[in-house]
């Protein structure tokens, strides 16, 4: 079952700056959902998300 988070949770969890998510949540790249005015992020799904992201990177060098 995957694990949702707020953003501010997320932060403290990934190390990611929460200003970076709420980036990500406003382009529409950040998976979740809203639950009234508060985003919760899927946090397995932005891990996998940011590591194939890292991937492609890598083989770009």
């Amino acid at each position: 079952m995957p694990t949702f988070k707020t953003i501010r949770q997320t932060a403290r969890h990934t190390g990611l700056p929460e200003h970076h998510l709420r980036q990500l949540v406003k382009r529409g790249e950040c998976p979740g959902f809203y639950a009234g005015t508060r985003f919760y992020i899927n946090v397995d799904a932005l891990t996998e998300q940011l590591e194939r992201v890292s991937r492609s990177n890598m083989e770009a060098i």
